[in-house]
């Protein structure tokens, strides 16, 4: 019984030097006014503070390499190869040679420039840069989804997607988009939705189908084409009075007004009546233009879409390969160059290629960084214990010849180095998520922390720094006591 107690004694004093041995070595080791410790901050944050920016710039290369406007390039197709065109397109169907060169689609494309107006103050838009886009092509469904615009089945072919830029007022809240088709003569557009940016720099994105329209190569049957008519159409907006209209209209063409039609028109979430005149007698085309002038009207086409028979582009102006990775670029332009004739742009290329060079470039030095982190922590706790117990070697030799094993000396050390990372990881981490919330703030995001990487990174740290202090420390103290005490 008086064995036991003297056990549980010895084992109390030996956990209470264990405890007190541990607390001061610890705080030895932090150095005086906690040197070690702050020199082991600045090194974690620097290093850190690089892979996080990494990290982050790494991210947006993601998002631009998904980016639809980054990930393809164009062709300019000449007026003498369009059927040379046709034929690319159709041998791009097939997944092998897709695949081959990193492909999603090959499509084709128009781009029209086409004066617009706004309807509301009568203010030209000047030129619009208008383009087609084929409905099933992974750009535009990207545009739809990042924008959260969505197609009916009512406007599965007539529609636009407007850059919000043409318009000057509110976004769009005040305005609607018309668009001349023959000299005076507007007609408007069914608008999807207005998106920040759009491919080519264009101000109007719309189907193929409404770009031959916008062509005069479909439906043209549906716009005038007599001088002179008895049926005369006005577009009035809701507020306007039409009693009033009919009256001056009268009196200007010097015509009886036999019979108004008047039907309530949504376009674009703007009301209008379309009324349809019908006159005693034949009347100028021209001359209704002109009184539509005076008053501050626009002389307006009404569209009918005729989408039972969508029309495709016959004479494409461009050709456009989206990729799935940017790789291949370089070997598609030989490819085609080669085989077809086309050339695409030698800074088309190089831009993609860079672009490309410039992801792997920043995923190698994220790697380097980590390595070379984990050196300088390595390093410098090495010169830590190295130089804290060259100074106390005979105290640990005097030690162990009263008893106290390797292994709980190693242990001892090892929990005092991991305690180490921990505190100047926690400094570390409270710094530059200081950083990252001043600098999102007051400038843009330039930093990462809270990313994988990062985790990923500060664990093997971890890991690594218990087994290299074991191993050092092993090596350190596997010598007798005797050895220690007299530093053989």
């Amino acid at each position: 019984m008086k064995y036991r107690q003297f056990i549980k004694m010895d084992k109390s004093k030996r956990s209470g030097f264990e405890k007190l041995f541990y607390e001061r070595e610890f705080s030895k080791i932090k150095g005086a006014k906690k040197y070690n410790l702050i020199i082991l901050i600045i090194i974690l944050f620097i290093s850190y503070f690089s892979l996080a920016f990494l990290q982050n710039y790494k991210t947006q290369l993601k998002i631009q390499m998904d980016n639809p406007f980054t990930n393809w390039v164009s062709l300019d197709i000449p007026n003498h190869k369009v059927e040379d065109a046709s034929f690319i397109i159709d041998n791009f169907k097939e997944r092998e040679l897709l695949d081959k060169y990193s492909l999603d689609t090959v499509s084709h494309y128009n781009i029209q420039h086409i004066e617009g107006i706004n309807e509301i103050n009568q203010e030209s838009l000047g030129k619009l840069r208008v383009r087609s886009i084929d409905k099933n092509s992974d750009l535009l469904n990207r545009i739809l989804n990042e924008n959260n615009i969505k197609v009916s089945n009512e406007d599965s072919e007539c529609w636009a997607i407007i850059n919000k830029s043409i318009f000057v007022t509110d976004k769009r809240k005040k305005d609607n988009l018309f668009l001349s088709i023959m000299g005076d003569k507007y007609f408007n557009i069914p608008l999807l939705g207005s998106v920040n940016q759009l491919p080519d720099n264009c101000d109007v994105l719309v189907s193929e189908h409404m770009m031959s329209i916008l062509q005069m190569r479909c439906a043209v049957e549906q716009f005038r084409g007599q001088t002179e008519t008895n049926n005369v159409k006005v577009l009035l907006r809701d507020t306007s009075n039409v009693e009033l209209f009919i009256d001056q209209f009268e009196k200007y063409s010097q015509r009886v007004v036999e019979y108004k039609d008047i039907k309530v028109k949504n376009i674009n979430n703007f009301l209008y009546n379309w009324v349809t005149l019908s006159l005693d007698d034949f009347y100028d085309n021209d001359h209704f233009d002109e009184f539509l002038k005076s008053k501050g009207l626009l002389s307006i086409e009404e569209l009918e879409c005729n989408a039972h028979r969508a029309c495709e582009i016959e004479d494409p102006y461009y050709l456009t390969f989206s990729f799935n990775s940017l790789g291949e670029v370089g070997e598609l332009s030989d490819h085609l160059e080669s085989t077809y004739g086309f050339k695409i742009s030698l800074h088309d290329v190089k831009a993609k290629e860079n672009f490309t060079t410039v992801t792997r470039m920043a995923m190698s030095t994220a790697i380097i960084i980590v390595l070379l982190s984990l050196s300088f922590v390595f390093l410098f706790i090495y010169h830590i214990l190295d130089s804290h117990i060259s100074s106390i070697k005979p105290s640990i030799g005097t030690l162990k010849a009263f008893g106290l094993s390797n292994e709980k000396i190693i242990k001892s050390y090892s929990v005092i180095c991991g305690k180490l990372f921990l505190q100047a990881s926690f400094y570390t981490l409270i710094l530059l998520l200081i950083f990252q919330i001043l600098s999102t703030k007051a400038i843009a995001k330039i930093i990462a922390v809270n990313s994988v990487p990062i985790l990923i990174t500060w664990l093997l740290s971890f890991a690594a720094i218990f087994i290299f202090c074991a191993r050092i420390l092993r090596y350190i103290f596997n010598k007798t006591p005797g050895d220690l005490i007299y530093n053989r």
